[in-house]
């Protein structure tokens, strides 16, 4: 027996042969029988073994099901239409479930052989995993030294208790629909007003930082951009921004990327990340260069100093949960002159303020309970304070951006407030908001893609 399968054997080498004798492939395998000691009609069946088994798990699979299940029922059909006893209608009704059948197992083959191809004939490296960098951090003690609110407006004066603003508002960003040409925004986040009264917006969708000079029909990006590069990898989800006079440069959350970074407003806008591993939502910078950083993952707010190895928990740290010493869901930061920190904490529907070094925070404004009455919030979100402890918050579900004072046990609404939509005195979904010198209110609308101006009456 054995005799006779190596005879067949020979047989089948030799005709192997012949299908390559007078071609390239001979000599390649020529040169690969030297080298190897392998006889060339071996190697040529193995690799066309391995061809047609490719072939046959791969394009084939498609081709060979296909046949079956287009075929087989078709000409059973066609022999029943064709059948003396054409009123038995069973024997269609029979064959096309086979023909059903057939294509869920045409699809499970597909599945499982496309599988089998990758895994055997495909093997790929998979990408190491590289941890991602996370910094210390410690618990706050009181400072000894006083910090000074610069990154937001209302920075040298207070506003009067009795100051309005007027109920329609003027469209100074976007405003032309989701889109990323330069008269467009997508989903913009946070606004940063400078001195002159541009207005620079965290274009999240469109991954980049625009500015849009008092009076201007379109915007210029500044930072980032679908198509601009920088030193760094291109933003993925900036979040929020401000201004750094002291090394005037930009400092950005990239949120989805889980990084703080600093790039340079002049020149080639060189970009360097300055903290990574913390899911920063909104900023806020103090005359020291220290800057807070809302981590939203972790629930709690950080204080960090460029170049130290560790960072301060200010606000939170102590897992989800609505109690005194908790945050759940926080989104934005605000610090006073007396180095106070306020938070939205959004989830839990509240303005926080945590004073120097204190381990639990004070409710100031909300804290009832999702809602739309002037005591409640819904989903809180911007904020801002002036130096009479007034805060100014953007009231995201509600449409509406309220003025709670000092003490006070319920808010106004010093804009929106008329539902969701794009009239003058509406707002929609505001997400960040922002005060001029002068005193005029901008206010970014996720949900519409523009910032609204409302100026001071």
């Amino acid at each position: 027996m054995a005799a006779i399968c190596k005879q067949y054997f020979e047989k089948f080498k030799a005709r192997v042969s012949g299908l390559y004798a007078n071609s390239l492939l001979n000599l390649v395998l020529g040169l690969i029988e030297m080298k190897t000691g392998v006889e060339s009609p071996i190697i040529a069946m193995g690799l066309f073994g391995v061809l047609a088994t490719y072939l046959m798990f791969g394009w084939c699979n498609y081709a060979v099901c296909n046949f079956i299940t287009l075929i087989y029922p078709l000409c059973t059909s066609v022999m029943a239409i064709m059948s003396a006893d054409m009123s038995d209608h069973k024997h269609l009704l029979t064959y096309w479930i086979i023909h059903s059948s057939l294509g869920y197992i045409e699809y499970i083959l597909h599945v499982v052989c496309d599988f089998l191809r990758v895994y055997w004939l495909e093997p790929t490296i998979p990408e190491p995993t590289i941890p991602e960098p996370t910094i210390p951090r410690k618990k706050a003690t009181a400072s000894n030294f006083k910090r000074t609110q610069v990154n937001l407006p209302l920075r040298s004066a207070e506003l009067s208790r009795d100051v309005k603003w007027a109920p329609n508002g003027v469209v100074v960003a976007g405003g032309h629909g989701n889109g990323g040409d330069l008269n467009q925004l997508y989903a913009p986040r946070g606004v940063f007003v400078d001195e002159d009264q541009n207005v620079y917006v965290a274009d999240l969708c469109n991954y980049r930082i625009v500015a849009w000079a008092s009076g201007a029909t379109e915007g210029r990006e500044v930072v980032g951009g679908i198509y601009q590069k920088t030193m760094i990898e291109s933003f993925s989800g900036p979040a929020d921004l401000l201004i750094d006079k002291n090394s005037d440069s930009f400092i950005i959350s990239d949120d989805t990327s889980k990084r703080v970074v600093r790039c340079r407003r002049q020149g080639d806008t060189e970009c360097e990340i300055i903290i990574s591993g913390v899911e920063a939502k909104g900023l806020a910078i103090d005359e020291n260069g220290s800057i807070y950083i809302v981590d939203g993952e972790n629930n709690e707010v950080i204080r960090y100093n460029i170049g130290d190895s560790e960072a301060t928990i200010v606000a939170g740290g102590n897992g989800a949960g609505d109690a005194l010493n908790q945050l759940n869901c926080p989104h934005s930061v605000f610090v006073d002159q007396d180095y106070s920190v306020y938070v939205s904490d959004e989830d839990n529907h509240r303005v926080m303020k945590w004073a120097d070094g204190a381990t639990e925070g004070v409710i100031v404004a909300g804290g009832q309970g999702k809602g739309d009455s002037l005591s409640q919030f819904s989903s809180p979100r911007g904020i801002v304070v002036d130096p009479s402890g007034t805060v100014y918050v953007t009231d995201l579900s509600n449409a509406r951006v309220m003025r709670w004072f000092k003490d006070a046990k319920q808010g106004e609404v010093i804009a929106g407030g008329n539902g969701e939509g794009e009239e003058p005195n509406q707002l929609t979904s505001p997400s960040s908001l922002a005060f001029d010198k002068h005193g005029n209110l901008y206010v970014s609308n996720l949900g519409s893609a523009r910032v609204v101006k409302f100026e001071i009456a």
